[in-house]
């Protein structure tokens, strides 16, 4: 197994909680230096190299704020909010739902960033005569082409097609 070491405090990136030896990006826990590399065999670089921090301090950058960028990781295209900070959040993740906003996002690949996902149709179907939810009520079942609604006695009726029901005769 390679050993990788932090170029900006020589810490050794291996023992790392969450270091990955196949991933060409990484911020080291020590320091907080972003580091990419090339290729799989190659050392860590650091990516941005206007940091001057001494390691060997317990303290970081007074200067941080907490507040993340895009650059420092992905961010949930509705609130702004840091995705690497959420709890289970992993970089490999395609499908994420944001827990700031409560957004749910979606990237083809995990070199694209996220885009919030519209809100589907509720396709659970209604009575129209009262308009109670039918996948509620007791035997139902979404094959039915007919059905007698249990809340106000309507029987509806629908075609294969799976659209929605037509009353047949009204409340009893």
């Amino acid at each position: 197994m390679n050993k990788f070491y932090c170029p900006n405090c020589g810490e050794l990136l291996n023992k790392q909680y969450n270091f990955r030896s196949y991933e060409s990006e990484y911020e080291c826990e020590e320091c907080g230096a972003q580091l990419y590399r090339e290729h799989y065999n190659a050392e860590y670089i650091i990516q941005n190299d206007d940091r001057e921090d001494d390691c060997d301090d317990d303290e970081y950058d007074d200067e941080y704020d907490g507040q993340e960028t895009e650059d420092d990781g992905p961010v949930c295209p509705e609130c702004g909010a840091a995705l690497n900070s959420q709890s289970f959040y992993s970089l490999w993740k395609n499908d994420w739902e944001c827990t700031e906003c409560g957004a749910v996002l979606h990237r083809d690949s995990s070199f694209m960033p996220y885009e919030a996902m519209a809100e589907e149709e509720d396709d659970d179907p209604v009575c129209p005569e009262c308009g109670a939810a039918l996948s509620s009520q007791s035997f139902y079942s979404s094959l039915e082409d007919n059905w007698e609604c249990t809340e106000c006695g309507a029987v509806l009726h629908r075609d294969h097609s799976f659209e929605s029901y037509e009353v047949i005769i009204g409340r009893r």
